[in-house]
């Protein structure tokens, strides 16, 4: 049995680059950025997730 299964929707993706001294400040203690080709991006990601079951059984207001 699947922990969880549901379908992914709509998905969106939208990137943008960011001074990494904005973000420094909220990393939780013991993480880093994360930096690609030497730019540090952030990530925003809108979906919808339909007909979720958690441990088989359905979850309300997600069919």
């Amino acid at each position: 049995m699947n922990f969880l299964k549901a379908e992914w929707r709509k998905l969106a993706i939208i990137n943008y680059e960011i001074k990494p001294e904005i973000l420094q400040k909220y990393l939780p203690k013991g993480t880093e950025l994360d930096f690609y080709k030497g730019k540090c991006y952030v990530s925003v990601v809108g979906f919808m997730f339909l007909n979720t079951k958690l441990l088989g059984l359905p979850i309300p207001f997600h069919r």
